[in-house]
């Protein structure tokens, strides 16, 4: 009588857990695909190119931010193999236009003043050209070469001075976006 206890408290409910576990886990490896497809997170992953904004204030209190453009592959990137590579992986025709980079301020009273490249970081790392189109108040970075690998650094100097204290760094990815917005085949 005790050892139907056992088994029927202890042992059933652990190894229905257990198949349990088993067959979502093997349901998530045979449908991966259509998952991330189904929720957009396939294309991030496949596209070479990752941007990552690094926020911080001077010392009056200024927001700038540090964008860095990341090859993720150990491939040298023009913009002839980015397009066939987003040709590749997307059906969907927007994103063929984006293997160039457009950052736009989504705040109201942040202006971008400018972008500038850190030169002695990016050397011999590749060629992208910074484009001010004023009269949208957007940047466009257009990518003709990045090195397998390579990690270039551009700062972004605003005019928006907020309240927080000048030289701390404090804003989340959801919070940045809320300031930025950054246009490409990727997900940053």
């Amino acid at each position: 009588m005790k050892d139907k206890s056992i088994r029927s408290y202890l042992i059933y409910p652990v190894c229905v857990n257990i198949i349990s576990a088993v067959l979502l886990f093997i349901l998530a490896i045979v449908f991966k695909e259509p998952i991330l497809k189904l929720f957009g997170l396939n294309k991030a992953a496949r596209y070479p190119i990752q941007c990552i904004l690094e926020p911080f204030s001077d010392t009056t209190g200024i927001l700038m931010c540090d964008l860095y453009l990341i090859n993720t592959t150990n491939i040298d990137k023009n913009a002839r193999n980015l397009l066939s590579d987003l040709k590749l992986e997307n059906d969907d025709e927007t994103l063929l236009n984006m293997i160039d980079i457009i950052i736009k301020s989504n705040k109201q009273g942040l202006n971008i003043i400018r972008i500038e490249e850190d030169t002695s970081f990016n050397e011999d790392k590749g060629m992208v050209n910074i484009i001010s189109q004023k009269a949208n108040k957007e940047y466009l970075l257009k990518i003709h070469s990045l090195k397998a690998f390579a990690i270039m650094r551009y700062k972004i100097i605003t005019d928006y001075k907020d309240d927080w204290t000048p030289g701390i760094q404090r804003y989340n990815r959801g919070l940045l976006k809320r300031y930025f917005n950054l246009e490409y085949a990727g997900d940053w």
